[in-house]
């Protein structure tokens, strides 16, 4: 897992914060949105880019070191996705762009 050092940013330190293709790598994608959302004045905005699935990720691919390097293993479901971001206190969550 990707360390997460809180003391690096205080609370509320900016406007924006901008992801690509990150959660996937988090072992606890809730940690991960929930320090984002800590790190967010109040008012600011997460951009967050990232691979998405349909249906849950088999275990074997999981494991796959391959699928890993290209952000396939850890896709999130999309409803659990969006479901986390709700869970760390974000509110008007919005898909840009879906292909």
């Amino acid at each position: 897992m990707l360390g997460i050092d809180p003391t690096m940013f205080g609370d509320d330190a900016f406007d924006v914060v901008v992801s690509f293709e990150t959660i996937e790598h988090f072992d606890r994608q809730d940690d991960f949105l929930r320090e984002v959302r800590r790190v967010l004045r109040p008012g600011g905005r997460a951009v967050i880019s990232d691979i998405v699935a349909d249906r849950d990720v088999p275990e074997e691919l999981q494991r796959d070191a391959e699928l890993w390097s290209g952000c396939l293993s850890g896709a999130l479901r999309e409803d659990l996705f969006l479901e986390a971001f709700a869970t760390a206190g974000f509110h008007g969550i919005t898909l840009a762009k879906r292909d």
